[in-house]
């Protein structure tokens, strides 16, 4: 089951880090789907033709993940 109260599972590497890349890892309709709802923000100009989802604080809240990636690496 999907934290996001989504029908599909959100990619392990977004639910471990908090960020992916689109559309390798996570497809444009459910990225703006992630981001409609307030749980995230998209860079659509990352790399070239790819897309970066970063989650949002109350994304990262709703998977569980600390604050910030940084809060993690010092704890």
């Amino acid at each position: 089951m999907s934290p996001f109260r989504t029908t599909w599972t959100p990619p392990a590497v977004l639910m471990r880090t908090g960020e992916c890349l689109v559309p390798t890892e996570l497809s444009w309709r459910r990225a703006d789907r992630l981001v409609k709802a307030g749980f995230a923000t998209i860079n659509p100009h990352h790399q070239r033709w790819l897309g970066k989802l970063t989650l949002t604080p109350a994304g990262r809240a709703r998977a569980g993940l600390p604050a910030t990636t940084l809060q993690a690496a010092e704890s």
